[in-house]
């Protein structure tokens, strides 16, 4: 493994982190999307599958150790945060009472107080998302410059 492999696979989680995101907004703004039920939890969406397998083993490292911390934390929030979303659009409307499906005419319909809510916690998400992005930016520039020895600790995990 050498820094620009790493590096790639950074870039590469990034770009689906992004893409990610854009469907979470797309969701909340726009009601497109189909329910995922992978993009709730932390290691089954794309980004996540990097961050737990090959993105562990940056942790060994003493100056990245406590970015993948701080990735990790937002990571968590964001996940959380889209959690509320999906239900928001995936669970509320089908616990509602059959009379209230048939009068919308759309068991899928969410009220306008719950597209609230849902934008409040697109906020939330957001707002981690972007802390991930900074931090995935902090951490593309630390590898760029650790060491052949801090690189072939990386090798040998």
């Amino acid at each position: 493994m050498n820094a620009s492999t790493i590096l790639q696979q950074i870039k590469d989680a990034k770009r689906s982190h992004l893409r990610w995101m854009k469907s979470a907004e797309d969701l909340v703004e726009n009601f497109i999307g189909e329910e995922d039920v992978s993009a709730l939890r932390t290691t089954t969406c794309d980004f996540g599958h990097w961050f737990y397998s090959s993105g562990q083993k940056l942790r060994i490292i003493a100056t990245i150790g406590n970015i993948m911390n701080r990735i990790e934390a937002h990571h968590d929030d964001l996940h959380d945060a889209y959690a509320s979303i999906y239900h928001i659009y995936f669970t509320v409307p089908m616990e509602r009472p059959l009379l209230k499906k048939v009068i919308t005419f759309n068991s899928k319909k969410i009220t306008k107080i719950e597209r609230e809510m849902a934008r409040v916690h697109l906020k939330y998400l957001k707002r981690s998302s972007l802390e991930i992005l900074e931090l995935l930016g902090i951490l593309e520039h630390k590898v760029g410059g650790l060491a052949y020895t801090e690189i072939a600790k990386l090798s040998e995990a």
